[in-house]
């Protein structure tokens, strides 16, 4: 589909013998392109116009450009932006690098945190494969930035485990302490969560100190009024921030409430603990001179120890959602600086970077994310079809198909980001997800309340195949009534029926037996879940990440001859296999060639 001969007013843009686009053939039947006096197709831009002589009809070197052509098609390098070609989409990767890697190292990190090294191992190899197979400089400082949004999300939220939710977990785990004398020794409390006195114990105010530290840090012994004092040696004291006078003057928290009997010990993990309460307890044990131990407890007097324990658990999901927040906020200002525009997918790559990055202008232009308020649009059979089958490679970079293939495949993602053409509808994968969950969260809370199993081995092993078998029974359904649909066939809305029908069953199934086993055990359906749901979920999202991305695969699609009865990894595999295929053969892509006569048609470029 080329020849020498240069097409009517064509013969400024190339030099004589240079290879011509002959659209005499690929638009038979249609008419031919309209020209303006400037030799360009009237209505395109002189870059599409070349990136559509570029790849699909020889593409010419840049050597054989005209000084004329050369000034028209190909942009200055200091007026090219950075992040030229980059999508909103791949801007808001980052964005969700940190955000998944803050999650599970952060407030997560207790229930998965196997699952949580897996991610970060994963994205650090991720970040290698994409950065190796990155040739244009925008995807390279976008692999960049992502392996920086992974550090950054690391060490957020190993900081919002350490600051809030290891004392938090300690107090659930310790038991607590009932009829506790104030004379008893504890040590710093190292055993002690939630203690409970003796009903003859208080807090003696009278005995208060208050050290102005910046703040006014405030303790006072707690006593017995059974026990002499003289000769006592005050091993817990109560303590608190600006509640107290400097001598004898002590209403913090609950001290001052007849009837409360206890508290919070304050361990060392606990954010609100500070040196400074012990040496505010050792200053009341030199002014009063009573005893005081080496390592003396520290006590919140209140009888709302529950509320205290739910403080540390808000305060990590507010820090965690704070950095999330300010983490968009720079990401926002980034895009802002730079002049983001979606068109720079098309129009600003020029002829020379294109062909060096191996860009695909046309076929990143049919890559959409989410929803569109087109609601009549009409997309091409081929399109539909290389959706429906998972087609890997389209733009020509593998970090912008990557985060088109997440959008389409992942479980928890495509609901709302997959392609607003895709036979595999947003309302049917909603509804996969939450047949998926199901299947996820009642038989994990039934293995364990009937065997107390948490996260291990075979509950993994139970999510990875709950993520790929109904995934793949739903998607062979919708291939069927594609495939219906297409050739004319009957009865499909009887067929929607009928396996909506048997999927609700099955569910519903399995669900009864689950609340059975629980209820059996003399277990609640909250207390079970509460173990279960976040954790099973969260290995679930984990599993399907890695699944889509290198998860292994045997070519046997029909239509795809690049991958039929080949093995490869997912994702990237695929990715190499099929640009392997479309560099030796681009014709393989004819569709794409469909998309664009459409598109001018559109245009008004050719004849309808």
């Amino acid at each position: 589909q080329r020849h020498d001969e240069p097409n009517p007013g064509q013969e400024g843009l190339y030099q004589t013998g240079a290879p011509q686009p002959m659209y005499e053939e690929m638009y038979q039947g249609q008419g031919h392109p309209k020209y303006g006096p400037d030799g360009m197709p009237v209505g395109e831009t002189p870059a599409l116009f070349t990136m559509e002589a570029n790849h699909y009809q020889g593409k010419p070197e840049v050597g054989q450009l005209s000084p004329e052509a050369k000034a028209v098609l190909m942009p200055q390098e200091k007026n090219m932006s950075w992040w030229v070609g980059l999508d909103l989409p791949d801007f808001l990767l980052p964005w969700a690098i940190f955000t998944v890697v803050a999650l599970f190292f952060g407030v997560l990190y207790e229930q998965v945190s196997f699952m949580s090294w897996v991610l970060l191992i994963f994205w650090v190899i991720m970040y290698m494969i994409l950065l190796g197979s990155s040739r244009g400089r925008p995807w390279r400082w976008l692999c960049h930035f992502c392996l920086v949004a992974t550090v950054l999300g690391f060490l957020d939220g190993r900081y919002a485990h350490g600051t809030y939710l290891v004392a938090y977990y300690m107090y659930r785990s310790l038991p607590p302490l009932t009829d506790v004398l104030p004379s008893q020794a504890m040590g710093g409390g190292g055993n002690a969560g939630v203690v409970d006195f003796s009903s003859s114990s208080f807090v003696d105010v009278s005995q208060s100190v208050g050290l102005v530290n910046g703040h006014t840090y405030c303790a006072a012994p707690i006593v017995s009024s059974n026990e002499l004092r003289a000769s006592q040696v005050y091993e817990w004291w109560a303590v608190g921030t600006d509640c107290c006078g400097h001598r004898g003057h002590f209403f913090c928290t609950d001290s001052s409430k007849s009837g409360v009997r206890g508290g919070l010990v304050l361990v060392k993990e606990n954010p609100r603990y500070t040196e400074s309460y012990l040496e505010a307890a050792r200053l009341a044990s030199h002014v009063y001179g009573v005893g005081i131990p080496k390592e003396p407890t520290l006590v919140m007097w209140t009888s709302e120890t529950g509320s205290e324990l739910s403080l540390l658990w808000k305060g990590a999901w507010k820090f965690f959602l704070t950095s999330v927040l300010i983490f968009l906020l720079c990401l926002s200002v980034i895009v802002c600086l730079q002049g983001f525009s979606s068109r720079r997918v098309v129009d600003e790559i020029s002829l020379e970077r294109a062909q060096a990055w191996e860009w695909h202008p046309f076929e990143a232009a049919q890559m959409k994310f989410g929803p569109t308020l087109k609601f009549s649009k009409v997309y091409p059979e081929e399109l539909q079809k290389d959706l429906m089958f998972d087609r890997c490679y389209w733009s020509g970079e593998m970090l912008h198909d990557f985060v088109f293939q997440m959008a389409n495949q992942h479980l928890f993602i495509s609901p709302l980001a997959c392609h607003p053409g895709h036979p595999f509808p947003k309302s049917e994968r909603a509804i996969l997800l939450l047949v998926v969950g199901l299947l996820i969260v009642f038989p994990c809370a039934a293995f364990y309340a009937a065997m107390n199993l948490r996260l291990g081995f075979w509950m993994i092993l139970y999510v990875l195949l709950m993520v790929t078998v109904p995934a793949a029974a739903m998607k062979h359904y919708v291939k069927q009534v594609a495939t219906a649909n297409q050739t004319g066939g009957k009865n499909i809305f009887l067929r929607r029926i009928l396996f909506i029908t048997a999927l609700v069953a099955f569910v519903s199934i399995v669900m009864i037996a689950s609340v059975y086993v629980v209820h059996a055990k003399g277990m609640t359906l909250k207390t079970v879940f509460g173990q279960t749901a976040i954790e099973v979920l969260a290995c679930a999202f984990v599993i399907d990440l890695i699944i889509v991305a290198v998860g292994p695969e045997h070519g046997n699609r029909r239509g795809f001859e690049e991958i039929a009865g080949r093995t490869y990894f997912g994702f990237v595999g695929r990715w190499s296999l099929e640009r392997e295929s479309y560099l030796e053969s681009p014709e393989s892509f004819l569709w794409r060639r469909n998309a664009l006569d459409e598109w001018r048609k559109g245009a008004g470029l050719v004849a309808a």
